[in-house]
């Protein structure tokens, strides 16, 4: 564990970082091996005033009292430290550092999605899925949602194979009030989707800027949902039927261009034998 502590004096703004050797937890006691790049077994100790530092840091740090919060937030820290730079006999340069921080940290990130199964439609001219859903923030950040879709209908429905699919949507402005998100899932594995039964999850995402800040790494607040049951075999027209959900919809316009396309080969073999009867009659 690090810990970075930084202030403003009349000489600049100073960054102090200490840490406990690969990782752990910063306990009181004396660090003796330190390194401002640690390598296994040593701890971490580098000072720079303006961004300006040593290449190479030798000496330790001593860490009176410690006392932790949640998550390892750290509530106070009473520490000195001696750091040579460049060279172990370098002239020291010493300093105390005592940190008093407020009593409770912001809660962790939270995030949660959900997925309407029964708005879930399948545009039959390109053959993809078009989902919806909401996401919620604790508090105001930015959201990410990924789908994945996999047909698990018979493979006889689709001769090609099932549809597999994974769709990635970004929502600005995730916060406490629900904002819905669509996005499109299209076929990565060259078969379209058919309208068969298919498994649906969905996962959001959300970065915690202050505790990634705090941490040093990526912290994320993560929720997922998916279909208890396949989405059915059967399609329908209406996507908002009272007591169903997770119905495969087609679009209205890709019904309508399903609809000629019966209807116009139709029309043209009429034409066709009504022509033909016409030369009959006439030839007798």
């Amino acid at each position: 564990m690090t810990v970075t502590v930084t202030t403003g004096a009349i000489h600049g703004l100073w960054t102090v970082v200490i840490g406990a050797p690969d990782g752990r937890r910063l306990e009181p006691g004396t660090y003796d091996d330190v390194a401002r790049i640690p390598g296994p077994g040593q701890a971490h100790l580098e000072v720079t005033v303006e961004h300006r530092g040593c290449g190479e840091t030798y000496g330790s740090f001593t860490v009176h009292d410690i006392a932790y919060g949640s998550r390892g937030y750290v509530e106070s820290l009473d520490a000195t430290f001696i750091q040579h730079c460049e060279e172990p006999t370098a002239p020291a340069l010493r300093g105390e550092v005592h940190v008093t921080a407020p009593p409770r940290p912001p809660d962790p990130l939270e995030v949660d999605v959900t997925f309407a199964p029964g708005r879930t439609t399948l545009g039959d001219v390109r053959k993809v899925l078009t989902l919806h859903g909401t996401i919620m923030c604790s508090r105001r950040a930015r959201g990410h949602v990924r789908a994945m879709v996999e047909e698990v209908g018979p493979a006889a429905f689709n001769a090609a194979g099932n549809g597999v699919g994974v769709g990635a949507i970004r929502v600005d402005r995730c916060s406490t009030t629900p904002t819905q998100w669509v996005l499109d899932v299209e076929s990565v594995n060259g078969n379209p989707f058919t309208g068969g039964a298919s498994s649906v999850q969905v996962t959001a995402s959300s970065r915690d800027e202050w505790w990634t800040a705090y941490m040093q790494r990526p912290v994320f607040a993560r929720d997922a949902v998916s279909t208890k049951d396949p989405i059915p075999t059967t399609p329908t027209t209406d996507d908002g039927a009272s007591g169903i959900t997770g119905l495969v919809t087609r679009h209205s316009v890709a019904a309508v261009l399903i609809v000629l396309g019966f209807l116009i080969p139709a029309v043209l073999a009429t034409v066709a034998v009504t022509r033909l009867a016409a030369r009959r009659r006439t030839r007798l």
